[in-house]
Order: C-alpha cells, then structure tokens, then sequence
C-alpha cells in the first residue's frame, strides 16, 4: 500500500512538502498507525489518544474528526492533508 502525506504552514518545515509511503503487506491500515511511521509525528499531532486541539488532518479532503477519528482507514493511493493550527492577527 502506497499514501501520501502532505504537510502545510509550519508542519512543512519540520517534515518537509510530502512524503510518500510504501506499507507492504497491508490493503488498509487505521491513520494512527500510517502516522506513526514518521519520525515524531505522532508526539507532534497526538495527545491522550485524540489529536490535539486546532490541528487537522484530511483524508482524500475529508476531515478525520467526521470520519473514524485516528481509527480511520487508510487505503492504497489515499491522501494525508495535515494543518497545523492556523495563528495570526
């Protein structure tokens, strides 16, 4: 199984525009687990099992919290949008 993950605002400069996964011997894979395979990304995202406050994470542009939450499934050819939380003034 393949997905990509694209980062946006100040998550790039800590994980880069995107990256691409290969997960062998999997059809689908809940989106807590295709997290956990970067380096930091779940200390970053995730606290007490939910995803912090303000952040957001699509799914093929669908919001997560709307879906399964981080139980979501992940397929081959999906697409990760993750947003940190949005500041300014």
């Amino acid at each position: 199984m393949r997905v990509k993950l694209e980062f946006f605002a100040t998550l790039r400069e800590k994980f880069g525009k995107s990256i691409e996964l290969d997960i062998p011997n999997k059809e689908e894979a809940a989106i807590r687990e295709v997290l956990s395979l970067v380096e930091n990304l779940t200390s970053e995202l995730i606290e007490n099992g939910e995803v912090k406050p303000m952040y957001k994470i699509l799914v093929n542009g669908l919001n997560i919290e709307f879906l399964d939450k981080l139980e979501t499934k992940i397929k081959d050819g999906d697409e990760i949008s993750i947003f940190p939380p949005a500041g300014g003034g």
